[in-house]
């Protein structure tokens, strides 16, 4: 049974391999049908989808771990002084 997340992943594969072969042909040569279950684009299309996808999120977290400050950290000595 197709689901909306398995399309996405599958479209995004497909349009990279479409952009890969520089745009030549249409779009739907690139994609399967819902129902083609054994078919090799459709491996080859979850494969490169959830790949693109995968490294999307990756780039994602690792900026928003970059944005966020650093905390703040006091640290006194034995006598309760500021050490820097």
């Amino acid at each position: 049974m197709p689901t909306v997340i398995g399309f996405i992943v599958i479209a995004t594969g497909a349009f990279v391999c479409w952009a890969l072969k520089g745009f030549k042909g249409e779009f739907n040569d690139e994609m399967v049908g819902p129902y083609d279950l054994s078919s090799q684009k459709r491996h080859r299309n979850l494969i490169i989808g959830t790949l693109v996808i995968g490294l999307f999120f990756f780039v994602l977290i690792k900026y928003f771990e970059s944005i966020q400050p650093e905390p703040k950290v006091i640290i006194l000595d034995k006598d309760f002084k500021f050490v820097k």
